[in-house]
C-alpha cells in the first residue's frame, strides 16, 4: 500500500439512472450519450461533470415544471444546454427527434436497464465490488474509511 494513491487501488464507475418519477429526467438524461460522444471526438468537450452541475443548479425550476409539455420543455432546456456550452442549439433538439445520430433513446434506456438488473431503484446508490451498499457515504471522508476496511 505504501506509496499507492486511492485511484491507484478503486475503479469507479457511475452509470446514469433515470428515475420514472422524476418530471422531464429522461429528456435530461438523453443528453448523457451525446456528451459522451463530445467528449470522444474531442477531449477538451468533456463536459460531464459540468452538465451534472447544470442540472443540480436547474432543478429546482424542472421539478416545478409541471405545466411544460416534453416538447416545450426540450426546447428551453435545449436552449439552455447550447448557452452553456456554446454548442449548436439544433444539435441538442435533434437528440429528442428521429434526426438523433446518437442513439440517445437506446442509450438510456440501456443505463436504466442495467441499474434496474442490479437493484438501483432510487439515487444515490454505490456497489462495492459488486454489493449493492445499505447506506451511501456521504463525505470523502466516510469513503475514505470504507475503502480502508476493504483492502488488506
Amino acid at each position: 500500500m505504501s506509496g499507492k494513491t486511492y485511484g491507484d487501488l478503486v475503479n469507479m464507475k457511475i452509470t446514469p439512472f433515470v428515475l420514472p418519477y422524476h418530471i422531464h429526467g429522461f429528456q435530461m438524461t438523453q443528453i448523457i450519450p451525446y456528451m459522451q460522444d463530445l467528449c470522444v471526438a474531442d477531449s477538451s468537450k468533456c463536459y460531464m461533470d459540468q452538465y451534472a452541475e447544470l442540472s443540480f443548479k436547474n432543478l429546482g425550476w424542472i421539478t416545478q415544471a409541471t405545466d411544460k409539455s416534453e416538447t416545450q420543455f426540450e426546447a428551453e432546456w435545449a436552449k439552455t444546454v447550447a448557452k452553456e456550452y456554446s454548442l449548436p442549439e439544433q444539435d441538442i433538439l435533434d437528440l429528442w427527434s428521429s434526426k438523433d445520430t446518437h442513439d440517445s433513446n437506446w442509450r438510456v434506456r440501456e443505463f436504466w436497464k442495467y441499474g434496474a438488473s442490479v437493484g438501483v431503484s432510487g439515487a444515490p446508490v454505490g456497489f462495492v465490488n459488486g454489493v449493492k451498499l445499505d447506506e451511501w457515504p456521504a463525505s470523502k471522508s466516510e469513503w475514505i474509511s470504507l475503502i480502508g476496511t476493504l483492502i488488506p
